[in-house]
Formats: C-alpha cells, sequence, structure tokens
C-alpha cells in the first residue's frame, strides 16, 4: 500500500508543540497596561480618586511620560496639590521646558503658600513667551494672614520684576495690591495713579485708584477723578 504522506499544519494553525503567539504590549507590561484601562473606565463612572491612585502607582512604578501627565492633570482637577506638586516635579525631570507643566505648578505652589517658588515658575514662564498674570499671588496672599511675613520680601521681587517690565499691567496691580496687604497704601495709589495715566484712564483701574483716594481720605480727589474718567466714558456704568 502507497505511505500516507505527513499533515502539514496551515501556517495559521500551531501545532501542538508551538508556543502560544507574544503579545507585544509596547512599553507597558501586560499587568501595566489593563491597570491603565481600568483607571479610565474607572474615571468614565467618576470613581476619580480610585482612578488617580491607580495612575499615581503607574506614574512612580513606570516613569512614563505620558502616564504621568495624565495623573498630574487628573490630580489638579480633583484639587490634589500635594499629589499635584509631586507629579509635576517627575514631569519637569524628563521635561523641564514644558510650558504646561510650569504653568501647573505655579498654580499649586500658589495654593499651598509657596510663594516665592511660584514666582520662580511664573519669571520662567514669561521668559519663555508666555502671557502671566501677575496678580495671581496678591489675591491669594490677601486671605493668608501668614503671608504678612514675606510681604516685604515679595514686594521687592515685583519691583525687580517692575524695572524689566515696566509696561506689564498685571504686575503693576499685583504690586499695588502687596502694597495695599502691606499697609503701604501711598505707594501703592502711586503705582496705580501712574498706571491709570498710562492707560488713557482705563475705567477699571480708575476704579482702584479712586478706592486708595478714598482709603487715604482724599475723598475730593477721588470725586474729580470720578468726573474726569467720565468725560471719556460717558456710558461706562460702574463710573457713573
Amino acid at each position: 500500500t502507497a505511505e500516507t504522506p505527513p499533515t502539514i499544519p496551515l501556517a495559521d494553525e500551531p501545532t501542538a508543540k508551538s508556543p502560544p503567539p507574544k503579545i507585544d504590549y509596547g512599553q507597558f507590561t501586560e499587568d501595566e497596561l489593563t491597570r491603565t484601562i481600568m483607571a479610565e473606565l474607572a474615571m468614565q463612572r467618576g470613581l476619580n480618586k480610585e482612578a488617580l491612585d491607580t495612575y499615581v502607582a503607574l506614574a512612580y512604578e513606570t516613569g512614563n511620560l505620558s502616564i504621568i501627565q495624565r495623573a498630574m492633570r487628573l490630580a489638579t482637577y480633583l484639587r490634589n496639590t500635594r499629589v499635584s506638586l509631586e507629579l509635576g516635579e517627575l514631569w519637569l525631570q524628563q521635561e523641564p521646558e514644558s510650558m504646561e507643566a510650569r504653568q501647573m505648578m505655579a498654580v499649586q505652589l500658589v495654593l499651598t503658600a509657596r510663594y516665592r517658588e511660584a514666582l520662580d515658575q511664573m519669571i520662567f514662564l514669561l521668559e519663555n513667551g508666555e502671557d502671566i498674570d501677575f496678580r495671581l499671588i496678591p489675591s491669594r496672599t490677601a486671605s493668608d494672614s501668614a503671608a504678612a511675613l514675606i510681604l516685604d520680601a515679595l514686594i521687592a521681587d515685583y519691583l525687580e520684576l517692575y524695572q524689566r517690565l515696566p509696561q506689564s499691567r498685571t504686575l503693576r496691580i499685583g504690586l499695588a495690591m502687596l502694597y495695599q496687604q502691606n499697609d503701604q497704601n501711598q505707594q501703592a495709589l502711586d503705582v496705580i495713579a501712574a498706571l491709570s495715566r498710562d492707560t488713557k484712564d482705563d475705567p477699571e483701574i480708575v476704579m482702584e485708584e479712586i478706592k486708595l483716594l478714598e482709603v487715604l481720605g482724599e475723598t475730593a480727589q477721588a470725586q474729580s477723578r470720578l468726573q474726569q474718567s467720565l468725560k471719556s466714558y460717558p456710558q461706562h456704568k460702574q463710573l457713573r
């Protein structure tokens, strides 16, 4: 009888001895990828704290920049300043020039009363072409009684910046705010009055000038400034 030829398996049909096909999970292990997917599902279900816990653990375990970014954005959204700052440090270790990371760090540092460090981040952003609102710090120090201890230092920092950026509107307003918090109302008025002249009686600035004049007891001058500004902006409701 003719000999039966051996069976040849199809190319996509593994033999009994063939190992299972290897799955490529990219830069992640199977466990890390599974946990990432679970974290995303948790967020979709509103379980944000559980998702953040998973993402923070993965950020430290993998050192993956995308995971770190995702974790920090979630921590910031959840107003977890401590975790946000820790993740921000991880982010900047890998991407020191990241404007987004430094913007988020600046806000978180202000929220934790680390004002001088926040200012360093803001200066870096400014030097790299970002638009900075320097009212951020004095808006926070206004309600922080402990900030009184560093107001002199912050004013010195703002004055130094003012020499470099004399045209910055928010820097000048921020400086005036710090002066007021430090009971230096005349200095605050000098800054705001100069800004008012430079901005051609901008109603917002004039209103600040009037408030300071009233604090200093200059009621007649405050009324005069109101009348003067109304000539330029006769329909402005606040001035009227």
